[in-house]
């Protein structure tokens, strides 16, 4: 584009305002889901207006964000059931122990200037009567502390932890539990500091597969307490039919499902569910009930969850086809043949109750056409053959669906023994080509 400037043209620059609403995108986004890194320079010092220290009162957390190393840290008593250890680690040992790097800027002084962490223990299989407490106490506010602490409670222990921080203090605390298989933890974090005080700290914790964590936090006293959370979290399975939210909830019980959890607000968990119902709310006992998923045959455990996702590498397009074979022809190998051509006769000879045919028309049925078509997709540089299997399998539970609307159970059950065959020869080369 160009405008008249007198009697010449002059060039106006190109229309940048994509790129400018691009880059506030990408800003706001780097804010609310910050990078974790051990290396300080990866965290700016914030200026307050960044998501996730908007209501934080930066200004009064200069030292702590800026200050070098002191050498202080604060008072630490220990009570400690028998068989419970403490000690404490330095140097390459701390990453390896911790959960996570830091996710903001104090939590990486912390982890910089603490020089070491100290590590309590829980041995696998214990299972304590007694509490672990560590009792923090802060001595004066005129030099910054930093520490760390990890805790790690190993596979089936039973444990109840209480960290309590009292006292005058400004310090920067890095905080990581881990949690093994199957073990069972009551957390409880007390920050009862005096009026003067001002902590800043990321809590992160590390759930294994089976097991059980309950957590409370209160804080009680001091000038500015920040305890950064690290989420959000991927919840499953849950039980469909106890999340309320959803107006087909109870047609659809026993069907597993899987949330991304983003914050705990008092008793309430907020979530989004991918299912096209965002920003949810659930008391937190009945979010329990559909997390514990009882009725979800196949669950290896309940309360299972993820977090703290990162990109370790990202591979090339062939090395993930092979992989993802790999699985394919390991999962035919273990599993049971024959399932739908068994579910189809029984449809054939018993029909249908309203639950299966609630289930089909909002849920199986078209969820299986699309994961079909993802596969399809997926496969069609690499194995044009299975591609094509799949493309008439999503084509078929596609008429399917229609069959189950009309309440038509031969021509289903004659769809899902089509679908069946197709799955046998799509089988046969998973195995073949795994």
């Amino acid at each position: 584009m160009t405008r008249k400037n007198g009697a010449a043209a002059v060039a106006e620059p190109a229309d940048t305002s994509a790129e400018a609403v691009r880059g506030a995108l990408e800003t706001v986004a780097s804010h609310l889901h910050p990078k974790v890194s051990w290396e300080l320079d990866d965290h700016p010092v914030p200026t307050g207006r960044e998501e996730v220290w908007r209501f934080t009162p930066v200004h009064r957390l200069e030292d702590l964000l800026t200050s070098p190393a002191t050498g202080v840290e604060l008072d630490c008593a220990l009570r400690l059931p028998e068989g419970v250890t403490a000690g404490f680690v330095e140097g390459d040992a701390v990453r390896a122990a911790a959960v996570e790097p830091p996710a903001d800027r104090t939590s990486a002084i912390a982890a910089a200037n603490a020089g070491r962490a100290r590590l309590v223990t829980v041995p696998a299989g214990l299972e304590l009567d007694e509490p672990v407490e560590l009792d923090f106490t802060g001595t004066g506010v005129d030099r910054p502390a930093y520490q760390q602490t990890i805790i790690e409670v190993g596979a089936g222990a039973r444990a109840r932890i209480l960290l309590r921080f009292e006292g005058s203090a400004r310090v920067a605390d890095k905080i990581d539990v881990r949690v093994g298989a199957g073990a069972g933890v009551d957390l409880v974090t007390l920050q009862d500091w005096a009026p003067d005080a001002v902590h800043v700290a990321q809590s992160s914790l590390l759930v294994g597969r089976d097991a059980k964590v309950r957590t409370v936090q209160a804080s009680l006293g001091g000038a500015v307490t920040r305890m950064l959370e690290r989420g959000p979290v991927v919840a499953g399975p849950l039980d469909m039919g106890l999340l309320t939210y959803n107006p087909n909830y109870q047609g659809l019980g026993g069907v597993d499902h899987f949330v991304c959890v983003f914050a705990l607000t008092g008793t309430r968990v907020q979530l989004h569910d991918p299912a096209g119902f965002p920003c949810m709310s659930m008391d937190f006992e009945d979010f329990a009930k559909a997390w514990e998923a009882r009725a979800i045959s196949y669950r290896r455990g309940s309360f299972s969850m993820w977090g703290g996702f990162t990109r370790g590498r990202e591979p090339e397009g062939e090395e993930v086809y092979r992989e993802v074979s790999s699985i394919m022809r390991k999962r035919y190998e273990a599993g049971e043949a024959g399932v739908i051509r068994s579910y189809a006769e029984a449809i054939r000879h018993n029909g249908m109750s309203p639950q299966q045919q609630g289930i089909h028309q909002y849920f199986s049925f078209r969820l299986a056409a699309a994961r079909s078509l993802y596969a399809a997709r997926f496969l069609a540089d690499h194995d044009p053959e299975r591609a094509q299997i799949k493309e008439q399998i999503a084509s078929m539970f596609g008429r399917a669906h229609l069959h189950n609307l009309a309440e038509d159970n031969l021509a289903l059950a004659d769809t899902l023994e089509e679908i069946a065959e197709l799955d046998d020869r799509f089988r046969e080369l998973c195995i073949l080509r795994g």
